[in-house]
């Protein structure tokens, strides 16, 4: 078996950049609020509705968290892989991503497009596997028909970058990952952070995401958000009886999830339909002809949603 020696390791992150970051007054929770109460006042306006007053006229602006977001992430473009190996940093770029990325496939491909060259280091980093999972799984999520950055009143600079040229497409910088990661299917499969990246990069792929089905309630709305918060120390209990070292019963499983389809994606069904194929398939000759296991471990339901 081969191993991870010789990938490509990012520079450690500035605490400037960090600090910059961490002080944005950002929320994911308002900036959706925002977004939808500006696309409501743009429609009304294209409608040929006016305003009240002229006092008003402030709440057209463009809204200010998807604005700063995309501001940030233009700022820090070029450190996003060095921050994402950052307990902080990587919070910070997960943010940035929840905002910008669903309202915008250009903020999605500039957060690809920037950890390219080191996929394989952050899928195998304790937070840069959950940085890459979200930027990933974001990259396809969409929750607006016009791309928020084209925007006349939205801050000009990840326009100016992804029309220039200096962006690829999107189905181009996932078929760019999938590259980086595909010689290294067997060792990721088995690894305690590469192989929730390969299941949410096939997830992308197939246009799907994975919700744990023993999880609701708030506990499914916390997983959703920011991963890879501090958690509170616990006090060491004493092993059960059911430990199967202790000769107890209990059996080790990785839990069940159920597969949701999302309708609407900004996937490219041809194209990721035949690289999905294709990474599969890469994925089942490598990992069953060393570890004839490892698929069985990945249990899945398919749910149909309709968004």
């Amino acid at each position: 078996m081969s191993t991870f020696a010789g990938f490509h390791r990012p520079r450690r992150p500035a605490v400037e950049t960090i600090s910059y970051l961490r002080g944005l007054p950002l929320d994911v929770h308002q900036a959706h609020k925002e977004v939808i109460l500006y696309q409501q006042q743009q429609q009304q306006e294209t409608g040929g509705a006016t305003s009240k007053d002229d006092e008003d006229d402030d709440d057209d602006k463009f809204p200010q968290n998807l604005a700063a977001a995309f501001s940030a992430l233009d700022e820090v473009k070029g450190e996003i892989a060095s921050l994402a190996g950052d307990e902080h940093g990587s919070q910070s770029i997960e943010l940035l991503a929840q905002i910008a990325a669903p309202y915008s496939e250009i903020a999605a491909r500039c957060l690809i497009h920037a950890c390219l060259g080191y996929c394989l280091h952050l899928a195998t980093h304790r937070y840069g596997s959950h940085v890459l999972q979200s930027i990933l799984q974001l990259s396809i999520t969409s929750l607006s028909k016009e791309d928020m950055a084209m925007d006349e009143n939205a801050p000009p600079s990840l326009h100016e970058n992804a029309t220039g040229g200096v962006v690829p497409s999107l189905s181009d910088l996932v078929h760019s990952v999938v590259d980086e990661l595909s010689p290294h299917l067997e060792e990721l499969a088995v690894h305690l952070c590469g192989s929730h990246v390969l299941r949410t990069l096939m997830c992308v792929l197939g246009g799907v995401q994975l919700v744990t089905s023993h999880r609701g309630g708030r506990e499914a709305e916390a997983a959703s958000l920011l991963r890879g918060k501090p958690k509170s120390k616990k006090k060491k209990r004493k092993r059960s009886t059911d430990d199967p070292a202790m000769g107890g019963t209990a059996i080790q499983n990785a839990g069940t999830m159920s597969i949701v389809y999302v309708e609407g994606s900004k996937r490219d069904n041809d194209q990721f339909s035949d690289l999905l194929a294709s990474f599969f398939g890469i994925f089942v000759r490598t990992t069953t002809k060393q570890s004839p296991g490892i698929c069985s471990s990945w249990h899945v339901t398919p749910v149909r949603v309709h968004c």
